[in-house]
């Protein structure tokens, strides 16, 4: 039997020992949340360009043209993400930049771009072939576009320099067609924009009347109407965006003139649609504008850009940290296991090609979960089906039920949120 100064020792000793593991716990922990949050480099793009366009395609990230200060550029490179590599995959009917490039059913439709004009081409990364679309109707460069429902909206840009529109067309793969739709409120040129929830997002840009812009405008496919929402706390064009668990981050910039020579910022800002509200987020470590940038993998990679008389060919990286703010938070709506679930929730309507509509009451982290699943696969990755828990809706003798659904059989989804 030890002692009482043994006692005292070996009590001393394990308090010590404590110590040493909280010293080195709390170590551990600091190296965690020091690496959250953080901008790495990646490879960089093979040319210091801007005006470039970056699109995902089954896992990997695509660079479509580009400019310098002597060129336009036809390239189209593509990178992945495992080996840091970059490849030259094929080229551009034509040299362009300025395009905003997007991809439906595995193909990238590029339309318009620098050196001004109507094009519409297409590209098939599998078969590394091209087709040509239906023009646009008028020519079209510094605009956004965005696939929904299975159409392509080309958003704002201009039709010559120094000259903003606020023209929507919506692009029919199907028939290979155009057709007008409402018009912006506010004419931009060299805007972004971003896509959430089956809604279009038009950030910032340049209006001749209004100068720079730090509007946001959103808009319903369903209603074709566009509504103000609240503005970023920086007005600027050439910027870009991406979007992570359903909050769209915008990214760099020009901040003081129309002519694209003036300074670039690296600023960062996020952008919560449910909400209405910004933050901020971690500045890039390299301040630029006429930027591309996407998210892959819970990550955004943002390529090229310049900023007055410098191009870029940097290429980085985004990892977004737990800073209590993601709608994934524990104790937040929609985090609770799908058959338990509590907060709030959701009626998503799904309707079919057939004009069936089939509806399911389900959690917001279900909810969004699907619609990851139709926006990726609607940007070319993921299965062509998948399986929404039907609960307590047809109930049998069934430990639980589960209706497949096939991307090509929808047509469009509502979301009803709701408060249990």
């Amino acid at each position: 039997m030890p002692t009482k100064a043994q006692r005292g020792e070996i009590v001393l000793k394990r308090i010590f020992i404590f110590f040493i593991i909280c010293i080195a716990f709390f170590s551990t922990e600091t190296q965690i949340f020091a690496e959250q949050n953080v901008w790495t480099s990646e490879t960089n793009l093979t040319n210091k360009i801007d005006r470039v366009s970056l699109v995902t395609v089954n896992g990997k990230i695509y660079s479509i043209g580009g400019h310098d200060p002597n060129k336009f550029y036809d390239t189209i490179d593509v990178y992945d993400p495992e080996t840091k590599t970059w490849t030259q995959k094929g080229k551009l009917p034509t040299a362009r930049g300025t395009v905003s490039a997007a991809v439906y059913d595995g193909k990238i439709y590029i339309t318009g771009g620098e050196p001004i004009n109507d094009k519409l081409d297409i590209y098939d990364p599998m078969t590394n072939e091209w087709k040509k679309g239906k023009s646009l109707p008028k020519v079209v460069a510094g605009y956004a576009s965005q696939f929904v429902n299975g159409k392509l909206l080309v958003i704002g840009g201009f039709n010559m320099y120094n000259n903003a529109s606020a023209d929507v067309y919506e692009y029919d793969p199907s028939t290979d067609s155009w057709t007008t739709k409402a018009s912006l409120s506010t004419p931009r040129r060299y805007i972004t924009s971003a896509l959430v929830n089956g809604k279009i997002y038009a950030i910032g840009g340049y209006d001749e009347s209004k100068g720079l812009l730090s509007s946001i405008e959103e808009y319903d496919p369903k209603s074709n109407i566009w509504t103000t929402k609240s503005p970023m706390s920086t007005k600027r064009m050439g910027l870009t965006a991406a979007v992570l668990n359903n909050e769209i981050y915008v990214i760099g910039g020009n901040t003081a003139t129309a002519t694209l020579s003036g300074p670039a910022t690296a600023e960062v800002e996020k952008y919560n649609p449910k909400t209405d509200t910004w933050s901020t987020v971690t500045s890039m470590p390299t301040a630029r504008g006429l930027l591309s940038a996407v998210s892959l993998n819970n990550a955004i990679y943002v390529a090229g850009g310049s900023n007055s008389s410098n191009y870029y060919s940097v290429f980085e990286k985004y990892a977004p940290g737990d800073d209590g703010t993601s709608p994934s938070q524990p104790g937040d709506p929609g985090t609770s296991q799908p058959d338990n679930p509590v907060g709030d929730r959701a009626i998503l309507v799904v309707t079919m090609t057939t004009g069936l509509e089939k509806e399911f009451d389900l959690s917001m982290k279900e909810v969004n979960d699907f619609i990851s699943w139709y926006e990726n696969k609607q940007a070319g990755s993921g299965s062509a089906s998948y399986a929404i828990n039907k609960h307590d809706n047809n109930k049998g003798p069934f430990s639980s039920r589960k209706d497949y659904m096939l991307f090509d059989r929808i047509l469009t989804f509502d979301v009803s949120e709701y408060s249990k």
